[in-house]
């Protein structure tokens, strides 16, 4: 009968040890997910940043303007993405 004791109390704590890891690796995930997330939605700002600058860029090449306002107009560009 001991025996029977023994075997059932170390099956409960490899049970439990085994929950706690799972556990421990569903919030890895769960953390990986999130700056997964973050980082897209980082990358679709800056996605957005860059399709409206080349609207501009499309605007200003297009439009007659002196030399110096184009100077302006590379300098902004450049303050913006920076």
């Amino acid at each position: 009968m001991r025996t029977r004791a023994r075997a059932h109390t170390h099956t409960h704590t490899h049970t439990h040890t085994h929950g706690v890891q799972v556990k421990a690796l569903e919030d890895k995930i769960s953390m990986a997910r999130v700056k997964y997330n973050e980082a897209g939605a980082y990358n679709k700002d800056l996605r957005n940043r860059i399709d409206n600058l080349r609207r501009e860029r499309v605007v200003l090449k297009t439009t007659p303007c002196s030399g110096f306002a184009q100077q302006n107009a590379r300098a902004l560009t450049f303050q913006i993405l920076w």
